[in-house]
C-alpha cells in the first residue's frame, strides 16, 4: 500500500457543495492501493468530522467477463441488506 497519497490542492465542487475535488502531483497507478487520511474537515455550520483513513484502489482495465463496481452506498442496515441481496442475485445470474 502506498501511504504517500497527499493532495496538492483541494477545491470545493463548483455546483455541489458536498463534494471536494482533490488534485495530486503524481498520477495514481492502476493496480495500486493508496491510503488517504482525511482530517480537520468541517461543514459550513462548523460540524467537524472524525479523522478517517480511506483506502483507494485504482483498478486495471477490465477484461471480458469482469464485473466492476465503482460505488456501493450503505445508508441503513436494512437498505444495506437489501442492496447486498440484490448484488448477490445479479452475480449468481451472471455465473
Amino acid at each position: 500500500m502506498n501511504n504517500d497519497l497527499v493532495p496538492t490542492t483541494a477545491n470545493l465542487h463548483s455546483t455541489e457543495n458536498s463534494k471536494v475535488i482533490l488534485f495530486f502531483d503524481m498520477p495514481l497507478v492502476s493496480g495500486n492501493k493508496y491510503l488517504l487520511n482525511i482530517k480537520n474537515l468541517a461543514d459550513c455550520s462548523g460540524n467537524s468530522m472524525s479523522e478517517i483513513d480511506v483506502e483507494i484502489y485504482i483498478p486495471g482495465v477490465p477484461e471480458l467477463g469482469d464485473l466492476s463496481w465503482n460505488e456501493i452506498l450503505l445508508i441503513r442496515n436494512q437498505v444495506a441488506k437489501i442492496l447486498w441481496n440484490f448484488i448477490i442475485k445479479v452475480i449468481k445470474q451472471l455465473i
